[in-house]
C-alpha cells in the first residue's frame, strides 16, 4: 500500500518494498506485503462493505499495487473480500491481479488455522447468486488440480462445504468438470458431500415414502365386462397353447433360453399399436405372380390351408425374462394385476416397464408397475441397483411428477449400491440432473430464487460450515476493527 489518498479516505502509511535479492523469507519478497493495521483500513472497509467502484478508484490511483497485500491477520485482500461476500471485488482483484504474475494474487492461500482454500471459502457463501458463480468458476479454472481436490484441516474438501451450505450450483459445476469422485470423500467424522445432501432431505422430511400411487389398491384398470371371458383364452404358462391361438411372442429367457408364448393376434393388435403395425405388415398378401398370357396377375396362393402363427420376439433389452413377458400379456386379456409373482423384485418391475414403453402397452399397467417399483424401492425389500438411474433418465418419457423424481434422486444419493449403478462414462452429467431434481425441495424457491438455503446446517453433526469452529464467514462483529470478527 502507498500514502496516496483518495478521496474520502485518510491517507495510508507506506509499506517498505524489500528487493528480492535481499534473501528475507516469501512474506517479504514482492506481492507479499505486511501491512500495518492502521494502513490495512483503507482498502478493508471498501473490501468489507462491497464497494467495488472504491476499491477499483485505490487501484487507479496507485492506492493498491499487489493482489498479494495482506492485512495484520495475513489474509490477503482477495480472501478478505470473499470471507466478506464481496463477490464484485473479488472478481475485480482476480482481473486486476492476475495469478501467477508479478504481484498477482495467490491462488494456493490456505488458512492458517484450519487449512481452507479460497475453494472452501468461495463454495460457502450465502445465498449463491450469479455473481458468486462467476467467481467460483474463475477460481477453479485458474487452480491447479491439487488445489481442486484439496483437503482442509478437518479432511473435507469444497463439495462438502457447498453441501454443508446447500449451495447445489457448486455441486453441479463440480460434478460435470470431472470431480463426481469427491461427492463419496469423506471427512474425518464419516461425512461425504453425498451423505450430508441425504442428511438435509432426512431433516427435511423430503422423500421419505413412496409417492403416491398412481392406480387403485389393485392395480387394476377398466374392468372387462364380464360377458367378454377373455380370461379363459389368456397363455396359460410359456409353450402351451391356449384355444385358437395365432401369434407367438417369443422371448430369449436370461436362464431358460429361447421362450414360446401362445397368444392372440386380435387381443395383442387391439392393446398395442406397435403390435398391431407389426402384425399388418406380418399379414400382407403375398407378391404378385408372374403375368398370365392374357396380362392379367393374381396374387400367390399358399398351397396348404394351414397358416403359421406369426411370431413377434423381444430384445434382449426390452424383456429377457418369460414370467414378466408372461405377465403383461395376461393383463391384457384380464385387465388385473394380481398374483404377481414378481412384485417385490425391482428388477423384474423395471423389465416391465421397459416392455410396456417399448410396445406402447395399456397406460393402467405402466402405471402399477411404476407404483410397485416404488413401493419395492422404499421398503428396501431388494437392494436398489439401476433402478432410479434408469428412471431418472426416462423421466419424461415416463411422465414423472416432481415427486417421483425426487423419490428416485434421494434414493440415489442414498444408496451406494445405487450410486456405483450410474454410467461412469455419464456420472457427471446424471448427477447435475439429479441434483436439478432436489434443487426445487432444498432451497425455498428453486434454482430462479436464489435466495439461498434455511436449513440450519449448525444442527448437523460435524457439519463442515455454519459453526464457532469454522473460523470464517461473512459476518463480522464490528466495524472498527479489521481483526475483530470470527472470519479470522
Amino acid at each position: 500500500l502507498t500514502s496516496t489518498s483518495v478521496a474520502g479516505f485518510p491517507a495510508a502509511a507506506s509499506v517498505n518494498h524489500v528487493p528480492p535479492q535481499s534473501g528475507l523469507s516469501q512474506e517479504a519478497a514482492p506481492g507479499m506485503y505486511r501491512a500495518a493495521p492502521e494502513t490495512v483500513w483503507t482498502v478493508w472497509r471498501a473490501i468489507t462493505e462491497g464497494d467495488a467502484a472504491t476499491v477499483a478508484a485505490i487501484i487507479r490511483q496507485g492506492g493498491l499495487v499487489s493482489g498479494r497485500t495482506r492485512d495484520s491477520h495475513g489474509h490477503s485482500v482477495l480472501w478478505d473480500a470473499i470471507a466478506f461476500g464481496s463477490t464484485e471485488v473479488a472478481v475485480l482483484l482476480l482481473k486486476t491481479f492476475p495469478p501467477y504474475q508479478p504481484y498477482g494474487v495467490d491462488l494456493g492461500e490456505l488458512h492458517p488455522r484450519n487449512g481452507s482454500s479460497l475453494l472452501h471459502l468461495a463454495a460457502g457463501l450465502q445465498g449463491f447468486a450469479s455473481q458468486a458463480e462467476g467467481l467460483l468458476a474463475m477460481l477453479f479454472e485458474r487452480m491447479p488440480e491439487s488445489l481442486r481436490n484439496h483437503r482442509n484441516a478437518r479432511n473435507q474438501t469444497f463439495l462438502h462445504v457447498a453441501a454443508g451450505r446447500l449451495n447445489l450450483w457448486v455441486l453441479k459445476f463440480a460434478a460435470v468438470r470431472g470431480l463426481e469422485a469427491l461427492f463419496t470423500a469423506e471427512d474425518d467424522k464419516g461425512w461425504a458431500p453425498r451423505s450430508l445432501l441425504d442428511r438435509h432431505l432426512a431433516e427435511r422430511g423430503i422423500a421419505e415414502r413412496a409417492p403416491a400411487p398412481r392406480t387403485t389398491k389393485d392395480g387394476c384398470g377398466p374392468n372387462v365386462p364380464p360377458w367378454a371371458s377373455l380370461s379363459a383364452l389368456q397363455p396359460p404358462s410359456p409353450g402351451s397353447k391356449p384355444p385358437f391361438s395365432d401369434v407367438i411372442v417369443q422371448v430369449q429367457d436370461e436362464h431358460r433360453g429361447q421362450v414360446d408364448i401362445h397368444a392372440h393376434r386380435v387381443v395383442l393388435a387391439a392393446c398395442s399399436r406397435v403390435w398391431h403395425r407389426d402384425l399388418v405388415a406380418a399379414s400382407r398378401p403375398g407378391p404378385l405372380k408372374p403375368k398370365n398370357t392374357n396380362g392379367s396377375q393374381e396374387r400367390a396362393q399358399h398351397q396348404s390351408k394351414d397358416v403359421s402363427p406369426a411370431v413377434l420376439a423381444l430384445l434382449p433389452t426390452q424383456c429377457c425374462n418369460a414370467d414378466v413377458a408372461l405377465f403383461a400379456l395376461r393383463f391384457l386379456y384380464t385387465g388385473t394385476t394380481t398374483n404377481c409373482p414378481f412384485q417385490a423384485d425391482a428388477r423384474l418391475l423395471l423389465q416391465l416397464l421397459k416392455l410396456c414403453v417399448a410396445f406402447s402397452l395399456p397406460a393402467p399397467l405402466m402405471a402399477w408397475a411404476l407404483d410397485a417399483i416404488f413401493q419395492s424401492v422404499a421398503r428396501g425389500q431388494r437392494p436398489a441397483t439401476d433402478e432410479p438411474a434408469v428412471l431418472l433418465q426416462r423421466a419424461d418419457k415416463l411422465g414423472l411428477s416432481p415427486a417421483e423424481r425426487c423419490f428416485l434422486a434421494r434414493r440415489l444419493f442414498a444408496s451406494d449400491t445405487a450410486w456405483e449403478a450410474i454410467d461412469k462414462k455419464l456420472r457427471g452429467q446424471q448427477i447435475e440432473q439429479v441434483l436439478g431434481v432436489l434443487e426445487p425441495f432444498l432451497t425455498p424457491q428453486g434454482p430462479a430464487g436464489r435466495t439461498g438455503p434455511s436449513f440450519p446446517t449448525s444442527t448437523m453433526p460435524s457439519a463442515p460450515c455454519g459453526s464457532a469452529n469454522w473460523q470464517h464467514g461473512p459476518t463480522v462483529q464490528g466495524q472498527t476493527d479489521p481483526g475483530g470478527g470470527r472470519w479470522r
